[in-house]
């Protein structure tokens, strides 16, 4: 039952998410982004910001609402998120391994691969075995894939800014979100 005076505006698409739990279990699904809520697959759905919610379920929320609208920019680029996401980890450690980069990039390992095989499609990276550990294989921009991720982070702080209202402040925000990150662990 929705809040009286709420309007929805559904979006089409389906969103699949995953929620990472401490220990490494997780839940995933498919959900769409409704007017103050979102709403999985099955019909469930979460406490608003404006109601009686949990700090778990105003984090996912807010990071399911972003997280669409960023995805939004990436596509109308080219991208997507995953994509971004693998870009930004080699961007800002080249040459890591497939194990890292998933753990960073909050990919599972068969997503990855999948997300990985198109990008070395698409020339924006490319695979090596390590030298020091031949049974792993270590991932490299190319200059494309280099071009592409400047290129689609700039994008994606734009949209950010144009996300929050004016008086926002988003060092705090971010301050407080590290803080809850690290604190969590």
């Amino acid at each position: 039952m929705r809040p009286s005076g709420v309007a929805i505006r559904v979006q089409p698409k389906l969103t699949p998410y995953r929620i990472l739990y401490p220990g490494g279990s997780f839940v995933t699904g498919d959900s769409f982004v409704t007017g103050d809520s979102f709403v999985t697959g099955i019909g469930t759905s979460m406490a608003t910001a404006r109601g009686d919610a949990h700090l778990v379920q105003l984090l996912a929320q807010a990071e399911r609402r972003v997280t669409a609208r960023i995805a939004e920019t990436l596509e109308a680029n080219g991208s997507s998120l995953e994509q971004w996401r693998v870009l930004c980890v080699l961007a800002e450690r080249d040459g890591s391994p497939m194990n890292e980069i998933a753990a960073r990039a909050m990919l599972p390992s068969p997503t990855l691969t999948r997300v990985v095989d198109r990008m070395v499609a698409a020339n924006l990276v490319h695979r090596r075995v390590d030298n020091r550990d031949r049974r792993r294989v270590l991932v490299f921009l190319t200059s494309r894939g280099y071009d592409l991720c400047r290129t689609l982070t700039r994008e994606v702080r734009r949209h950010e800014t144009e996300l929050a209202s004016p008086g926002f402040d988003r060092e705090r925000l971010a301050e407080l979100l590290s803080q809850l990150i690290s604190e969590a662990r």
